[in-house]
């Protein structure tokens, strides 16, 4: 049965029992760019993704949106490959307790970090993976998968150009295009990928940095 309405009204701990009840069933949110997607199979929840984050992460971040649209649909085709595996009400108490834990501390999430420190107009978006390559947040309106390989690829061409010349350590790298240039920069626990303008300073990315390395430092 299709349904819309705002997290504002019911919220998702409460939206995602009800659709526990339903024997299929797809949920969309969308958050402040973001859109998450949920889906239900003879009453359990089998699959969750926000942009390129999946399973149980994707579900903890969407636990922290208290603002977002949704809308439940009876989807026409089989659910994607499986991702959640635990029952759901662990899971939502698991999530909630994060988020509690995340707002009594202050201690913002890279994507909260991310999408404030990106808020000037001469952001496109920026994102931020690990490593190995695994995106933790993002801005863009899509997925951002071939941004994120780019990254990760771009640090680890980087980080073998410095080690193999002793030319020093990687800190920052910066892509120029004829309208707008990418930085790439080294973090504590993975790399920051901003997309801005040609023209735009570097100052607001620096912020960015230092924010985000000390969310991961505490």
């Amino acid at each position: 049965m299709p349904l819309s309405g705002t997290l504002q009204t019911l919220g998702l701990p409460d939206l995602i029992q009800l659709q526990s009840s339903q024997p299929k069933s797809q949920v969309r949110i969308t958050h402040d760019g973001r859109v998450g997607i949920l889906w239900f199979a003879n009453g359990e929840l089998v699959y969750a993704s926000v942009g390129a984050v999946t399973g149980d992460d994707a579900l903890y971040e969407m636990l922290g949106w208290d603002t977002g649209d949704f809308t439940v649909s009876e989807p026409p085709t089989a659910p994607p490959p499986r991702n959640i595996f635990a029952p759901w009400s662990t899971l939502v108490l698991e999530g909630l307790r994060r988020v509690d834990e995340a707002r009594q501390s202050g201690v913002q999430t890279p994507q909260e970090i991310l999408r404030q420190g990106t808020s000037r107009k001469d952001f496109r978006f920026a994102l931020m993976v690990t490593v190995n390559g695994k995106q933790v947040a993002n801005t863009s309106t899509g997925k951002g998968e071939a941004e994120a390989a780019l990254v990760a690829f771009l640090a680890s061409r980087a980080l073998a150009l410095t080690e193999s010349t002793k030319l020093g350590t990687f800190e920052r790298l910066v892509v120029a295009y004829p309208s707008r240039k990418m930085v790439l920069d080294k973090l504590n626990d993975g790399y920051l990928g901003s997309w801005m303008d040609e023209r735009s300073p570097l100052e607001p990315i620096n912020a960015l940095v230092q924010a985000l390395n000390n969310s991961t430092s505490k």
